[in-house]
């Protein structure tokens, strides 16, 4: 299967409204699925008000800067 992988990392901690320089944007090849493994396409993600805590460095388990954002999805 060949194709992009896209996710956003965490750049910054917002402090107010969210910023385009707040994320980043990366884009990659969609892995290849190895012996045992799946390959699943998201077709939803939930962006949803706990994402806002999730970003914050005192929530008990923080996005650290640099890592995906994580949502939940289906696929």
């Amino acid at each position: 299967m060949t194709g992009t992988n896209r996710h956003f990392l965490l750049k910054a901690r917002p402090a107010g409204p969210f910023e385009d320089s707040d994320f980043e944007l990366v884009q990659t090849p969609v892995p290849v699925p190895g012996n045992g493994e799946l390959l699943v396409k998201v077709t939803h993600v939930s962006i949803d008000p706990a994402m806002r805590g999730w970003m914050n460095a005192g929530h008990v388990t923080p996005v650290d800067i640099g890592a995906v954002m994580r949502a939940i999805t289906i696929g």
